[in-house]
C-alpha cells in the first residue's frame, strides 16, 4: 500500500489502520509504504509492478491514485492491478468506480472485488484517469496549489474560487478532435470519469471502458453562465446546455492564441497546447462487483 499522508482531512489518519484491520483474516497481507515527497508514489509503485506485486493499493486522493497509475504504466506489460483507498477530497476515480469511501468498505471492495481494464487518458504525455479542465477551472487548480500547506477538504477551494471569479480573465480556445469536429468556447472538460469535483457530473455517459473521452466546450463564461453550468452539471445535464458542444473522441488538440492553463486530475497540468488521447483499457483496476457511483462524503475523507 502506497500512503500520501498529507492526502484529504487530518481526520483521517486512521484510515489506512481500519483498512488493514478490516483485511484481517483474508488471503491478502498488507505492506505500507508511505511517500515522502511527490513523484515518491509513481517511483515505488513502478518498483512494486517490477518486483511481482499483485496488487498496489493507492491511499490517497486522486493526485495519488494518478502517481501510482502513471507508476504501474511505467512497468510494460506488468499484471499487478491497481486498488483504492479513497482518503483525498474529491476522490473522483473511486466515486466512478463505486469504491466505497469508508476504509472497511474499501477494504470489502479489495477483497471480493474484480480486476477489470480502465481507460487511461494522456495529456501532453502525462496520464490522467479522470478529468482534464482546461481554463478556469485550472486557475482554481493553480490559486490552491500556490496556497496549498497540508491537508485539504472542500473548504480550501473557497477563496480560490473567489479569487479566479473575481481576477480570471476568460479568454478564447479552440478544440479540435482527430474525427474533424472543431469546437470553440472558453472553458474545456475533458471527462474519462461521470464524476467532476464535489457533486458534479457533467457528462453521465462517460465511460472507462469504452475507449473515448467525452469532452464539454463551454461559450462565454460571465458569473451568471458559471452559475448556470455549476447547476446544470450537478443535475447531470451539463451536455444540454444551449452554451455547451459536447463531442466524444478518441484524441483531441485544445490550442489558444495566449497560453491557458490545464489541470490533470486535480493537480497543476501546464499550459496550452494540450494534445489529448486515450489509451483503452492501459490499466488493470480492482473495482466493486456491482459498482455504483459514490457521493463525496463531509465526514469521511476518500
Amino acid at each position: 500500500m502506497l500512503v500520501n499522508p498529507i492526502s484529504g482531512r487530518r481526520s483521517g489518519a486512521d484510515a489506512v489502520d481500519r483498512f488493514r484491520a478490516a483485511l484481517e483474516g483474508s488471503d491478502l497481507s498488507c505492506r505500507v509504504r508511505p511517500t515522502q515527497a511527490a513523484g515518491d508514489a509513481a517511483l515505488f509503485a513502478r518498483e512494486e509492478a517490477e518486483r511481482g506485486t499483485a496488487i498496489v493499493v493507492a491511499a490517497g486522493g486522486d493526485g495519488t491514485v494518478n502517481e501510482v497509475a502513471s507508476g504501474l504504466l511505467e512497468a510494460p506489460e506488468s499484471p499487478t492491478a491497481l486498488a483504492l483507498l479513497p482518503r483525498g477530497t474529491s476522490n473522483l476515480v473511486a466515486r466512478h468506480l463505486g469504491v466505497p469511501l469508508v476504509p472497511e468498505g474499501a477494504a470489502r471492495a479489495l477483497r471480493d472485488g474484480t480486476p477489470t481494464p480502465m481507460d487511461v487518458g494522456i495529456a501532453n504525455g502525462r496520464v490522467f484517469l479522470a478529468c482534464v479542465g482546461v481554463g478556469w477551472d485550472a486557475h482554481v487548480v493553480e490559486r490552491l496549489s500556490a496556497r496549498r500547506k497540508g491537508n485539504i477538504g472542500f473548504h480550501s477551494y473557497a477563496i480560490p474560487i473567489v479569487q479566479a471569479v473575481r481576477g480570471y480573465r476568460q479568454q478564447p480556445m479552440r478544440v479540435e478532435t482527430v474525427d474533424g469536429d472543431v469546437a470553440e468556447g472558453v472553458l474545456t472538460l475533458v471527462l474519462n470519469t461521470r464524476p467532476y469535483a464535489a457533486l458534479f457530473t457533467p457528462a453521465p455517459a462517460a465511460s472507462t471502458r469504452d475507449g473515448l473521452l467525452d469532452v464539454l466546450v463551454l461559450r462565454r463564461g460571465a458569473i451568471l453562465d458559471l452559475a448556470r453550468w455549476a447547476l446544470r452539471a450537478v443535475q447531470g445535464r451539463l451536455v444540454d446546455d444551449h452554451g455547451a458542444t459536447y463531442l466524444r473522441t478518441r484524441s483531441l488538440r485544445i490550442e489558444a492564441d495566449a497560453p491557458l492553463p490545464f489541470q490533470r486530475d486535480g493537480d497543476v497540468g501546464g499550459t496550452t497546447p494540450v494534445d489529448i488521447l486515450v489509451r483503452p483499457g492501459a490499466l488493470r483496476v480492482i473495482r466493486p462487483d456491482t459498482p455504483k457511483l459514490a457521493p463525496p462524503s463531509p465526514q469521511e475523507p476518500g
